[in-house]
């Protein structure tokens, strides 16, 4: 009996050994994600998330994702996303996921400038006002001039929720500069008519 025993243990550590004819599937990818800042220096307080689920674990230096396998030697396209919204950065990588359980992946992190600006112009009373210039600070050669409705879309230069100086200028009213988040929230940029003759 001591002998079947001590079989059996051999025969246990030789097929979890690298010289096992098959290699044991524990049926989980294990994904090292390296995020790093605008900077090159590592981003600590990033958000990771990924296409495919799985647990996201803080470890030295990174982040560890635990993936359940599909199936062994399937290939899998898995995207990791990471943020820091407070600072108006993002970033995200692409790798397939094959016959490499632990595969890693490096995102650098990038201001997002991607984000749009939207609204209306009206005047004192509410009325849409055509024909007013608005352009966003910094990005003056990108304005546009409203239409009937009033309404104008600008490229923002920025991320969503980060504000925007905005620009309106008609003849006959008084040049406005207002501040407004840039994603979908809609701004009404309000004209007052010009008091000088």
């Amino acid at each position: 009996m001591l002998v079947g025993l001590a079989v059996f243990v051999l025969v246990l550590l030789w097929w979890e050994s690298p010289l096992a004819p098959v290699a044991a599937d524990n049926g989980v990818y294990r994904v090292r994600i390296i995020v790093l800042g605008p900077d090159g220096n590592p981003a600590e307080d990033a958000a990771v998330v990924s296409s495919l689920g799985g647990e996201t674990k803080k470890v030295a230096g990174g982040w560890e994702l635990d993936i359940p396998s599909a199936r062994p030697g399937s290939s899998r396209r898995l995207t990791v996303q990471a943020a820091e919204p407070s600072a108006f950065l993002q970033g995200s990588a692409e790798i397939d996921l094959g016959e490499d359980r632990e595969p890693s992946v490096t995102i650098r992190l990038r201001a997002d400038s991607s984000a749009k600006v939207r609204g209306a112009v009206v005047d004192a009373e509410g009325r849409a006002l055509a024909g007013v210039r608005v352009s966003v600070a910094g990005r003056e050669a990108e304005g546009v001039i409203t239409g009937t409705d009033g309404g104008f879309v600008l490229a923002a230069g920025a991320s969503t929720g980060q504000q925007v100086q905005l620009s309106a200028e008609k003849t006959g009213f008084e040049p406005l500069r207002q501040y407004h988040p840039a994603g979908d929230e809609p701004a009404v940029l309000r004209l007052q008519r010009s008091t000088r003759r």
